[in-house]
């Protein structure tokens, strides 16, 4: 038992506790994304909550394997 917490294993919030482990690492920022966290699942590994919110569209559908379309007067 925790001399600190008095918890077996310690609580999450004592000093004693281990450091969480990430569940997977960005390939954007190379980061861990833990527990909790929100992330983009993509084939090729998954990207975090902030490095998406740092994307600009053209970015995001680049990694979303998608591309704008071009319009034709025989589209409509």
């Amino acid at each position: 038992m925790c001399a600190i917490c008095r918890k077996e294993p310690c609580d999450s919030r004592c000093p004693n506790a281990p450091e969480p482990q990430p569940v997977t690492i960005c390939i954007g920022c190379e980061e861990g994304i833990y527990p909790g966290e929100k992330y983009l699942d993509l084939p090729e590994g998954a990207i975090c909550e902030a490095c998406v919110g740092a994307m600009n569209g053209r970015e995001l559908l680049e990694y979303l394997g998608q591309e704008l379309c071009e319009a034709h007067e025989s589209d409509f």
